[in-house]
């Protein structure tokens, strides 16, 4: 592990940048906007936006945000118009046409696209849209369990695993909530600057999420809970892979810095500082500082890794930094390391982060392009570079 040193940080970051801009470039150059009733679709071979009449793989629907989101942060810190305004036309896709698996992809979309547009610019367009998303994400939320759901209560299918079309044969129960939906839940503490009940519904998930064993009492996290229809837990598991799912993990840590940082409640910070135990024992394992999507599986040559998951872990610890900066000669060294290795190994001269994975969903696992680790990664360098911007000031 490297030493922590935020001005050589700084330099490695401003090659990155660099890098990264390249993309965002070469994509506004030929966008292809999508017509009312399209979908824009991230091709996850060769990291181009397309347009799709059908609904593609859900994997894919709504993760634009994370485009745009990139192109938010690029204005913030260039300051051009031009990258405002394809991060406005990309954020006012938001929700055009709706998709129906709306925790997750409306959340996470709407972190990354309409809240980071808002905070930058005020448009009421944009806060709109991510209030109906905040009040949309409020009715997954159950009441015994404590934890968003999946799907709608309501809205099962009379008969069947209640997620049985996305995860055939790995679930049975009335109810799914995935540590997924705390994370793209984290919308609703910005919200909460206009409306502050919202941050409430958060703040309770992330406990429940530990309260049901979704968090382990070692810092280790499973991805997803089962329950029955009178909202008994029935299991937790790991969907998205055989023994450990590595980004389930990283969404955790988002989610547990998100909480903490709009509570400062001592509890969740002992929550997060346990989950970052568990990933810098068990899943990098003291150096493979981009791990496989199974951090649980044997590291046999040509097991998939996945780069969003560091990204991810990463941003959220410059984040718990800023809150904590005592915890810098303890945490410090891993953000250099994971950000050093990403950059160096796996982002490509024209700004594209390689080989992510979506793990076991719908078939073999195998590395792709994948929208969350080009957005953490950009974030996280935007931190590093723009360490004072109000951007990074928590509201609510």
């Amino acid at each position: 592990m490297v030493a922590w040193s935020p001005a050589a940080l700084r330099s490695l970051c401003q090659r990155a940048a660099e890098r990264l801009q390249v993309e965002l470039e070469a994509l506004a150059t030929d966008f292809p906007w999508p017509a009312l009733g399209e979908y824009l679709v991230l091709d996850g071979e060769s990291g181009n936006y397309v347009t799709s009449v059908a609904m593609p793989d859900i994997r894919y629907v709504n993760h634009f945000g994370f485009l745009a989101g990139r192109y938010w942060l690029f204005h913030a810190y260039r300051g051009e118009a031009r990258f405002r305004d394809m991060a406005l036309g990309i954020s006012l896709l938001h929700r055009r046409p709706p998709a129906p698996h709306s925790m997750i992809s409306e959340g996470l979309n709407g972190q990354a696209s309409v809240a980071l547009g808002e905070r930058l610019t005020g448009d009421p367009r944009l806060r709109e849209l991510g209030l109906a998303t905040c009040h949309d994400q409020v009715a997954h939320f159950h009441d015994r369990l404590e934890v968003f759901l999946r799907f709608r209560e309501g809205t099962g299918r009379p008969g069947r695993d209640v997620a049985s079309v996305y995860y055939p044969g790995k679930v049975g129960g009335d109810f799914m909530s995935s540590i997924d939906d705390s994370a793209a839940a984290g919308l609703l503490y910005w919200g909460a600057a206009f409306e502050p009940e919202l941050a409430g519904y958060v703040l309770r998930a992330q406990r429940a999420m530990r309260a049901h064993g979704v968090i382990g009492a070692d810092g280790r996290v499973e991805n997803a809970l089962i329950a029955d229809g009178e909202g008994r837990v029935l299991r937790v598991v790991s969907l998205h892979a055989t023994h450990h799912f590595t980004r389930g993990q990283a969404w955790a840590i988002q989610s547990g810095v998100a909480a903490y940082e709009a509570s400062r409640a001592p509890d969740l910070l002992e929550d997060l500082q346990k989950m970052l135990g568990y990933y810098r024992q068990h899943v990098i394992q003291g150096g493979a500082w981009v791990p496989p999507y199974d951090s649980g599986a044997p590291r046999t040559e040509g097991l998939p890794r996945d780069t969003c998951a560091p990204a991810i872990v990463a941003n959220a610890v410059l984040r718990l930094l800023r809150l904590e900066p005592s915890l810098a000669p303890e945490l410090g060294p891993l953000v250099e390391s994971t950000l050093t290795e990403l950059v160096t190994h796996h982002l490509t001269p024209g700004g594209t982060l390689l080989h992510g994975c979506w793990g076991l969903f719908g078939g073999a696992a195998r590395e792709q392009i994948l929208p969350f680790g080009s957005y953490f990664l950009t974030e996280a360098v935007m931190r590093i570079l723009m360490p004072e911007h109000p951007l990074w000031e928590p509201r609510g």
